[in-house]
């Protein structure tokens, strides 16, 4: 493939709206990125999703001089829009209170107004949007002892620039943790990514393009080159859902080694986290030795009890609107860290939050067992036509 040399600098539309040459190859090879970039002061309703996130940084890094604290504020609102399939710059805009024009600016490197001003309202709104949606509609729980212990390691592993794993069984609250660690912490530095079914080489690579804000539409190998231009020491690299480069006694090797390039050639801190199958399965005879390239690029290894501490499941019941429990409710708690995990007692909760609302009345720890007693009765087959277990 021919490699085009893009002055970025000097480079801008030719009087009469035509592009010289130098854009029109860059255009060509980056599917068109530049041109959007390039064309959105001048339109109406400009879609943003096709200008890649390292583009952004790269220009706001050289031509904006802009933060690297700036600059993660904006790459997270770019990456936020791209998620949540905020249509148009227009409409970007309008969460932070600026126009469209200013977004065009910055995502180009161009906006000669008060950056900090701008990365304060980008501030402000991921504030408010993280309390309401980060876990969508569960409560956030910043204290729960997971998202502490997950919080602190992801911590270590960017500052010591080493790889960590995490491990627990399914439903502790690993992946609750992560995300919220990459949406509140290191000022859009953290990139979380979930290890697609298969865990294939490729299919991971498309999964951290769209991540990192960066165009799928490339070939491994350019795929490969923008994410070692956008990982730096700087940030942090989460990946979930590790057992899915397993399958029966046979693993993803190729996965795995994509990963240990990535830290090699860019220096980010990482955490690979999974349930004790891909533990177990790299410490399997066949796979030690292989697996000692990853483990020997860090120390750090974290596992997550099965059990959630009692005060953990008490300030849950609280922040889902039961009241402090009384005698009888210490006892339900008790009974519920031994029986629930962290995932399937959020679902609990809502569940019979949701059966005391139909009964129209205030949400209490009877509704919990209850609810335990329906769920009871409904898996033997009871109550489901009507009848005492009927809801």
């Amino acid at each position: 493939m021919k490699t085009t040399t893009i002055d970025l600098e000097n480079s801008r539309l030719a009087p009469g709206g035509k592009m010289p040459p130098d854009i029109a190859a860059l255009n060509a090879e980056t599917t068109g990125e530049l041109a959007l970039i390039e064309s959105a002061p001048r339109a109406k309703n400009v879609g943003y999703t096709g200008i890649s996130a390292d583009v952004i940084q790269r220009l706001l890094r050289e031509q904006a001089k802009a933060t690297e604290d700036e600059i993660g504020a904006v790459l997270w609102l770019h990456g936020h829009g791209r998620e949540t399939r905020v249509p148009t710059l227009e409409a970007l805009g309008r969460l932070i209170g600026y126009g469209e024009a200013v977004l065009s600016q910055l995502f180009r490197g161009t906006y000669k107004g008060n950056i900090t001003a701008v990365v304060a309202q980008i501030e402000s709104y991921r504030r408010d949007y993280t309390g309401r949606a980060a876990f969508g509609e569960d409560p956030i729980l910043d204290d729960l002892s997971p998202t502490k212990a997950i919080g602190d390691f992801c911590e270590r592993a960017r500052h010591s620039g080493t790889i960590g794993i995490l491990w627990s069984d399914s439903h502790t609250g690993k992946t609750r943790g992560l995300r919220r660690h990459a949406d509140r912490n290191n000022h859009g530095r953290t990139v979380f990514v979930s290890m697609p079914p298969g865990g294939g080489s490729t299919m991971f690579m498309v999964a951290l393009m769209r991540a990192c804000g960066i165009s799928e539409r490339n070939s491994y190998a350019q795929m490969m080159d923008r994410a070692v231009g956008f990982l730096n020491r700087d940030k942090l690299l989460l990946v979930d859902q590790m057992h899915r480069t397993i399958s029966g006694r046979k693993m993803q090797i190729g996965t795995l080694d994509m990963l240990v390039h990535l830290y090699d050639e860019t220096g980010c801190g990482m955490v690979l986290s999974g349930t004790p199958v891909f533990l177990d399965t790299v410490q399997d005879d066949r796979l030690r030795k292989w697996f000692e390239q990853v483990d020997n690029r860090g120390v750090l290894r974290l596992k997550l009890p099965r059990e959630l501490p009692y005060q953990d499941a008490r300030a849950l019941g609280l922040a889902y609107g039961l009241p402090a429990p009384d005698r009888d409710g210490m006892a339900i708690i008790r009974g519920l860290v031994k029986a629930y995990r962290l995932g399937k007692l959020v679902k609990l909760f809502k569940l019979a939050r949701k059966f005391a609302t139909e009964e129209n009345e205030p949400f209490g720890w009877v509704h919990v067992t209850e609810t335990i007693e329906t769920l009871s009765d409904w898996a033997a087959g009871e109550g489901i036509y009507g009848g005492e277990g009927a809801k």
